[in-house]
């Protein structure tokens, strides 16, 4: 794999920048620890748990990903069994499937559901807290370093 660049960087950045304009990135943690019980449950079971970002978003292109997923229609917060997220992933890019089959201790995963696509999140309550996988940021590139979630309590980052 190619060494970071200083421009690949600041794609990066940009990226994410750009990603925060169509999400509010402090949210996520928002959400997951609002429904905490059932995260902890979905990743007892070794699951990949599915957050979706807009429930009053939720149309054609987002609602099939999400019901081949299991979703029952009015659940925030619901867990898929990786062979079922890989399946959904793949659709979007191979290197965000194969994140549906990357198991690390300590670390849960959470696919955001949004009408732009995935927002693939690994969360580390001993480590880096929330994060932003590089598949999501740059698929193509295969970028090496996952993008910390701030969690936000006041609105600003």
């Amino acid at each position: 794999m190619a060494n970071k660049t200083a421009s690949s960087t600041r794609q990066d950045a940009n990226n994410v920048a750009g990603m925060d304009a169509f999400i509010d990135l402090g949210r996520i943690p928002e959400v997951i620890l609002n429904n905490g019980e059932a995260a902890v449950r979905i990743w007892g079971r070794n699951d990949i748990a599915v957050m979706v970002y807009d429930m009053g978003a939720v149309s054609g292109d987002l609602r099939e990903p999400l019901t081949e997923m299991g979703w029952d229609g009015t659940t925030r917060v619901f867990g898929v069994d990786r062979a079922r997220a890989r399946a959904a992933l793949g659709a979007v890019h191979d290197m965000q499937a194969a994140w549906a089959d990357r198991q690390r201790d300590g670390v849960a995963q959470i696919i955001v559901a949004t009408s732009r696509g995935p927002v693939l999140v690994n969360f580390e309550p001993e480590g880096e807290g929330f994060s932003i996988d590089p598949a999501t940021l740059r698929p193509e590139s295969g970028a090496p370093e996952n993008v910390r979630i701030n969690a936000r309590s006041n609105g600003t980052a």
